[in-house]
């Protein structure tokens, strides 16, 4: 059987077909899975599913839920072992029973990607790591809402947000720089506010020759700032986006004044010329915008104080 709990919920008992679960039977399978290591009381599971009513009504909302799972289950092999053990007291999922588990081998690819790489071990580190990410396809059971859900979606968000940050930095150090730009843009698709990583990709850009792209993540990064955290770039930030606008030496020796002859390396120097010009437009363009977004708030401003003496 295989179990999809990132993104969508699915459960496929062969290749081939999906198995339909009711939903309160699809919540408390899911909740199994999430603590598949876990012995469980009956009564602290009724009362978590069921906490409005009262505890007799709970435990037989709870002993219909499991028979409606047994009886989804029945559809599959009868050699397979029982997915759920139960008691009159305790129910627990069956370790022995053959189960793939998506969010199971995603916590041990990341566990193991994030120890190789602290051991010095680049390359089985990025394996493993990639294999991590691979297979997480959304946050935590989409559509859930349940107490723990939200923290389950929460822990696992974060781990994977620490694999993708591994492998920007990992594949940086191994000068992959298109692999390390897409992790960092991933990270920054989650959350945006991240300076660190705007920085760094700011810096990947450059690194990749492509200044244009740098200059533009600077005001992506300005933007994010204002927009989540109501805040301005730190120093540090305000520093590199002012390195990016002034071209190096070797930039300003490719620049051909009018009455000077072609040098033989005539198309370098109008490509980077091209280059630091387009990325002077587009860094102008931008704060044209911003100061145009500027007037546009203050103009509505004093209209509204206008109107309320």
């Amino acid at each position: 059987m295989h179990v999809y709990l990132f993104g969508n919920f699915h459960v496929y008992p062969h290749a081939d077909a999906e198995l339909a679960l009711r939903p309160t039977a699809a919540r408390l399978f899911a909740f199994l899975l999430l603590h598949r290591q876990m012995v469980h009381m009956r009564e602290v599971v009724a009362e978590t599913f069921w906490e409005d009513s009262e505890l007799d009504r709970a435990r037989r909302n709870l002993n219909t839920t499991l028979w409606q799972l047994r009886k989804a289950f029945s559809q599959m092999s009868d050699q397979r072992p029982t997915l759920i053990d139960t008691t009159p007291e305790q129910i627990k999922l069956n370790r022995e029973a053959d189960l793939w588990l998506d969010v199971a081998l995603f916590e041990e690819q990341a566990k193991k990607g994030l120890i190789q790489a602290e051991n010095g071990s680049a390359l089985a580190a990025i394996n493993a790591l990639e294999q991590a990410v691979a297979l997480y396809q959304g946050d935590l059971l989409h559509g859930f809402s349940d107490s723990w859900v939200l923290q389950e979606r929460e822990r696992l968000r974060l781990i994977y947000l620490r694999c993708l940050r591994r492998l920007m930095t990992l594949h940086q150090k191994q000068h992959n720089l298109d692999a390390s730009i897409e992790y960092a843009r991933r990270i920054l698709h989650i959350e945006p506010w991240h300076e660190d990583v705007h920085r760094i990709l700011m810096g990947l850009y450059m690194e990749n020759g492509r200044r244009a792209k740098a200059i533009a993540q600077y005001h992506a990064c300005r933007k994010a700032l204002e927009s989540e955290l109501a805040v301005t770039p730190m120093a540090e930030t305000e520093v590199l986006y002012q390195r990016l606008l002034t071209p190096t030496h070797r930039e300003r020796q490719a620049i051909v004044a009018p009455n000077q002859p072609v040098l033989p390396n005539g198309n370098d120097a109008a490509r980077l010329t091209l280059e630091v010009a387009t990325a002077q437009l587009q860094a102008a363009i931008q704060t044209l915008r911003e100061a145009q977004a500027d007037l546009n708030r203050a103009v509505a401003l004093v209209e509204r104080l206008s109107q309320n003496p």
